[in-house]
């Protein structure tokens, strides 16, 4: 995405970019997530993870809705017909993340 990293260089001249450390830089990770083709759900699951468990480190909990949201709007061009699948059925607030992606793997 286009918000700041912090980077430093290492004593071998190569670029470090370090993970996000304040509670603003988690939810920014959270707003710009998405995933590729190639990466697979799993790896988009996992990534999901991550970016919640350090947002909930920070004590940031965002609505169940929004994370299936932002979750569906990162699959890949290919999944969009699938992803249509949850939005319509309108079920995506009475859902967890963890049944969402179940539902994906189901449908894969």
């Amino acid at each position: 995405g286009n918000s700041a990293k912090s980077m430093t260089i290492d004593n071998d001249g190569n670029l470090k970019i370090h993970p996000p450390v304040t509670a603003e830089e988690h939810q920014q990770k959270f707003k710009e997530f998405k995933f590729f083709q190639e990466e697979g759900l799993d790896k988009g699951y996992d990534k999901m993870q991550k970016i919640l468990t350090q947002m909930n480190t920070f004590k940031i909990k965002p609505k169940p809705e929004d994370v299936n949201i932002k979750f569906l709007r990162g699959l890949p061009p290919s999944w969009s017909g699938i992803a249509l699948i949850p939005k319509t059925k309108g079920e995506l607030e009475y859902i967890s993340f963890d049944d969402l992606y179940n539902k994906l793997k189901f449908l894969e």
